[in-house]
């Protein structure tokens, strides 16, 4: 991981540089640089992992009567192709860097380029004698590349707060950047910045900056195609695609692990490293983080029977002859914090075998660790509510379909740390008439409600019609005067007690 950022026609000096690139050291401590003219600038901070010693950036070439400038954060899977195919049309390299592979492969294809890059990256490219300054991102958009773009000028970073850090960009919170933060994230739709003028350069896509325009194309984009393959080729295909991928991650100059957290990605990803590593006669090093009271607080379900670590550490690693490093945390259940699902979810279900004091007897379900039982003091769906709200110190928790019960008494309720549509057939099955659990997405929330169910979330899901009071409340006093936070027309069929 590494960090680009760029100044063109925006006024700045040497303070604002180092200002600038402080905020890029986090992804990038393995060197820094920084290329300077009268009006523009690239920086650039790094995280080594090709060539230490020849990668440093930004990076020159003098070529074909064109002198051009990278900063480059990414990687490429097919440095050695492209390699040897630049070297046969007669250009000559002074590294092994796959940054020298971009920067002649832009310099003898142009943006052609980028449909010959297998890779993730977001770099930016100038070229003094044209005065034109080439931003481009990976197809899936993997690595980040925000712009700002003031009058005919551009500021670009791999982080937003790197932008900020220019004393021309201001944070300014529309009401359109507060629904991507409350409402979407941490996801944001595609090019969005939050920040008011802040955007960035979608998934796919490359700019050309030249004489104060920037103007945006996409060179890829996602294609449907009919499958004609049999099942022994589709078979076949993945494997290849699968291996071959991780294989050429591997490339590195430096020591490579794995987080290993015992589900089927990591486990597949680290036994393909370790049948590579042990043909070279090494193996691979593995690292996993879990909780010293898993042991305690660990309950089998029909979704994972075992826990992680047995998995880890007396299946897996025997077979993938891997040296594994395991971290455990350690955690006070009984002082955290009241509004973390997770830990409410455990002290709702009472992992550690304690009776629910809610109910009496409880039955064992089909799902996941749920519980469904009968109350002892059978009482209203918002007394309920305020029960479970009181008794696990909650500021608030959030009931859909709470009109289900208002007058009429619960008698049967569920629980469950997490809840979607498979969770609330079950308890339905079971005779349950509230759902008390920790997670559960709003539109599932207004589902189940739908069928009859009343829901308790006790989490941090579901919480959309509270921040809009916060939106028209406190941004509209705390933010700049020239942000509008118009009212919020949507309507949210829960209510907060």
């Amino acid at each position: 991981m590494c960090a680009i950022a760029g100044i063109f026609d925006v006024p700045f000096d040497g303070k604002i540089l180092e200002k600038m690139q402080r905020t890029m050291r986090r992804r990038g401590p393995d060197g820094q640089g920084v290329y300077a003219e009268k009006n523009h600038a690239l920086l650039h901070t790094r995280l080594a992992i090709v060539d230490p010693a020849g990668g440093a950036q930004p990076m020159a070439l003098q070529w074909a009567g064109e002198r051009y400038i990278l900063a480059y954060n990414g990687e490429l899977y097919n440095t050695a192709e492209l390699r040897g195919e630049l070297e046969g049309l007669g250009h000559e390299f002074r590294t092994h860097s796959d940054t020298e592979v971009v920067l002649h492969g832009c310099a003898e294809w142009g943006t052609a380029a980028l449909d010959r890059f297998n890779g993730i990256f977001a770099f930016a490219l100038w070229m003094e004698r044209a005065e034109k300054l080439l931003l481009a991102r990976d197809r899936m958009g993997v690595k980040p590349l925000f712009f700002l773009q003031k009058g005919r000028g551009l500021l670009f970073a791999s982080e937003i707060k790197t932008i900020l850090a220019h004393p021309s960009a201001q944070p300014v919170l529309t009401a359109e950047g507060a629904g991507e933060i409350l409402l979407l994230g941490p996801g944001r739709t595609p090019g969005s910045g939050v920040f008011r003028d802040i955007r960035e350069v979608e998934p796919g896509c490359f700019g050309i900056f030249e004489k104060g325009v920037l103007h945006l194309h996409r060179y890829w984009s996602l294609k449907d195609r009919e499958h004609r393959d049999s099942f022994e080729d589709t078979v076949a295909q993945v494997r290849f695609l699968v291996t071959d991928a991780i294989r050429r991650q591997m490339v590195a100059d430096v020591p490579i692990g794995m987080f290993l957290s015992g589900g089927l990605d990591s486990s597949l990803i680290t036994a393909v490293c370790a049948e590579k590593l042990h043909a070279e006669g090494k193996t691979v090093d593995t690292f996993s983080v879990g909780y010293a009271d898993n042991a305690r607080y660990f309950v089998p379900g029909k979704f994972q029977p075992n826990s992680d670590e047995d998995f880890i550490g007396k299946r897996l690693v025997s077979l993938i002859q891997a040296d594994v490093s395991y971290y455990a945390m350690h955690t006070n259940f009984d002082s955290a914090p009241g509004c973390m699902a997770d830990i409410v979810a455990d002290r709702l279900n009472f992992v550690d075998q304690k009776p629910l004091e809610l109910m009496g007897e409880l039955s064992g379900t089909a799902y996941g660790i749920g519980k469904t039982g009968t109350l002892k003091k059978p009482m209203t769906g918002p007394e309920l509510a305020r029960e479970v709200k009181n008794r696990f110190g909650l500021p608030f928790v959030t009931v859909y379909g709470s009109e289900l019960y208002e007058n009429e008494p619960v008698t049967r309720a569920a629980t469950c740390p997490g809840a979607g549509g498979s969770e609330i057939r079950e308890a339905l099955r079971a005779g349950a008439q509230v759902f008390i659990t920790g997670d559960i997405s709003h539109h599932e929330g207004i589902d189940a409600a739908a069928q009859g169910m009343m829901i308790i979330d006790a989490g941090h899901y579901g919480l959309e019609h509270v921040f809009m009071d916060f939106m028209e409340g406190f941004l509209r006093d705390k933010l700049p005067e020239e942000v509008a936070i118009k009212k919020m027309a949507v309507k949210f069929p829960a209510v907060v007690i």
